[in-house]
């Protein structure tokens, strides 16, 4: 009873016997081992992030226990939208300070990403907002609105238009001139004056180009800011060739304008919210945001 095993003497349990890894694993395992398809690690063989430690004559690749750490370190950047050439760099660093610098600089750029995802799903969220609104035909509203930036361009006019026209040429000489950061954000727009609004000339035009809520980074000649405050505001949904639905809420726009003791203080803007065109092929649907602004009558 007393003539115990050395391996049961200090804990009472078998000693645990010492797992020693393979020295070497075929891409197949590589593959199955990181969850990674065998493509994407010929891949990176290919662009010499992760280089097989040997190949065999047979062809097989054969990739060192020694290698996980950076393999698992090249997944891990790819997860954070590394570029190959960054992690490349990265990985060559000749100090730690250098990689620190590099990841600092990664990051920096992931948050601008992430700034830009969230103006994403704002937009995202006004869209489906304006389209419910639209669908369901909910009443105007007046509502604080934050500045807009604008890119206006005057529609042409001319005898046999009376309404205007687009000046297509103008217009993407005009656009080449814009950062195609700001550009992305920006929805389409028109816009109508105050006195056409008032004596309801509802199509007929003065300007038209693009809106943002985010400023223009940089001078425009057809520049213009639209300082924050009161607006009366609309969704409509059209599918009529001539948007004749306008007419009836801009009516109603106008109808609560005089009842809130308000003024039209500006131009109203047309802004583009969706454009459908139904497979069945009833024709195009498209989704306005009408705002009309307004101030308090003294």
């Amino acid at each position: 009873a007393c003539l115990r095993s050395r391996r049961f003497r200090r804990t009472g349990r078998p000693a645990r016997r010492a797992i020693r890894m393979r020295e070497f694993y075929r891409i197949g395992e590589i593959s199955a081992l990181f969850r990674i398809p065998v493509e994407t690690l010929r891949y990176y063989d290919a662009q010499g992030l992760i280089v097989p430690e040997r190949i065999e004559p047979n062809g097989y690749r054969l990739y060192s226990s020694q290698q996980f750490e950076r393999i698992a370190t090249v997944l891990s950047l790819r997860h954070t939208d590394a570029s190959m050439q960054d992690i490349r760099a990265l990985l060559g660093a000749n100090t730690t300070g250098e990689a620190l610098s590099r990841l600092d600089a990664h990051a920096s750029i992931l948050e601008a990403h992430l700034r830009d995802l969230e103006r994403t799903r704002i937009r995202l969220d006004a869209t489906r907002t304006a389209m419910r609104g639209a669908e369901n035909g909910d009443p105007p509203q007046l509502a604080t609105l934050p500045a807009f930036h604008l890119i206006a361009i005057p529609y042409q006019t001319a005898a046999d238009v009376p309404d205007g026209e687009l000046d297509i040429a103008g217009t993407r000489h005009l656009q080449r001139q814009l950062d195609p950061s700001w550009v992305k954000g920006a929805s389409v727009f028109s816009s109508l004056s105050p006195a056409d609004l008032s004596e309801r000339h509802y199509h007929r035009y003065e300007h038209y180009g693009l809106i943002s809520e985010e400023p223009l980074p940089s001078p425009h000649p057809y520049a213009q800011r639209v300082p924050a405050g009161l607006w009366v505001v609309a969704q409509v949904r059209v599918a009529s060739l001539n948007h004749d639905e306008v007419d009836a809420v801009y009516d109603r726009m106008r109808a609560l304008t005089a009842d809130s003791g308000c003024r039209i203080s500006g131009s109203a803007l047309e802004r583009t919210v969706f454009d459908l065109t139904p497979s069945n092929g009833t024709g195009h649907i498209h989704f306005f945001t009408l705002m009309v602004p307004v101030s308090r009558s003294n």
